[in-house]
């Protein structure tokens, strides 16, 4: 039941995330698009890793 609350409570982020991206796609040019997802993916295996390396704990 816990699962359950969780995901009804994080349910309304990806549907409001779709639709901004919706509206400000065409706004965003493509390269600093890339550029952004490039920093997130980097900045999420580093703290990815270091966290499974124990590092800042």
């Amino acid at each position: 039941m816990a699962d359950f609350s969780s995901i009804v409570w994080l349910l309304p982020a990806p549907i409001i995330a779709s639709l901004i991206a919706y509206r400000v796609r065409n706004k965003i040019k493509k390269q600093v698009m890339q550029y952004g997802v490039l920093v997130l993916c980097s900045l999420s295996a580093v703290v990815s890793l270091s966290q499974g390396l124990h590092v800042f704990r």
